[in-house]
């Protein structure tokens, strides 16, 4: 996954303390925190498969009302057997698993607050990237070069106009370039996440595959 500056080990040493802390609160028997879509911890009782499917869905649950200009800080939904509280402050999203009839005021509270405290461990952004040469083939050794952020874009973007508005593809494919602010190239396994992340936002599960599979022939090639 793209580095999202929380690996350090001081970022899991305070991913792992806010777990403990919130786990004093009665009521909440399972947390996943994430930054964008890379997990940074969690201890739900589910499988890695799910759990990434889970963080990913979350993930373009709040995009979503990020992309037409409704942010969204909390999320509250109740199931049979358990209600889920999801938090968000800036990329971060936690979410919560609560035993029913918990009191989510005041888990809410103090989630939003720890949360609050992880985003201070972010260490500094890394230095940007230098500019990469346009790509042009694969190289003698059988590597493809980077892709370039502007090439990334227009791809994309020829892609998505296809489904949606063009106003309404900009708005989500600038959302996940804006997280790589001076970036201005990509490995193929990095364009290939952003690019996912971008085409999932296509409802339709079909066009949603076929977009995909385009995507990928465009950038692999």
């Amino acid at each position: 996954m793209i580095d999202t500056g929380l690996n350090s080990q001081d970022s899991q040493e305070a991913a792992s303390k806010l777990l403990i802390e919130l786990y004093a609160q009665p009521g909440v028997s399972g947390v996943c925190l994430q930054n964008g879509r890379t997990i940074i911890k969690h201890d739900l009782p589910f499988s890695d498969e799910r759990v990434t499917s889970f963080s990913n869905r979350v993930d373009h649950l709040i995009g979503g009302y990020g992309v037409v200009g409704r942010n969204i800080w909390q999320v509250c939904a109740g199931f049979e057997n358990f209600w889920l509280l999801i938090l968000c402050h800036k990329e971060l999203r936690l979410s919560l698993l609560l035993k029913p009839n918990s009191d989510t005021s005041l888990i809410s509270s103090r989630a939003a607050h720890l949360l609050m405290q992880m985003e201070a461990t972010k260490p500094a952004a890394p230095a940007p990237m230098p500019q990469a040469a346009a790509p042009t083939e694969v190289s003698s050794n059988g590597h493809h070069p980077p892709v370039g952020k502007e090439d990334l874009e227009k791809i994309l973007s020829g892609l998505l106009s296809r489904v949606t508005g063009s106003a309404q593809a900009g708005k989500i494919i600038d959302r996940e370039l804006s997280k790589f602010p001076g970036v201005k190239g990509f490995s193929v396994a990095e364009a290939n996440e952003i690019g996912q992340a971008v085409i999932d936002f296509v409802p339709n599960r079909g066009k949603r595959a076929s977009l995909l599979s385009e995507f990928q022939n465009a950038i692999n090639s």
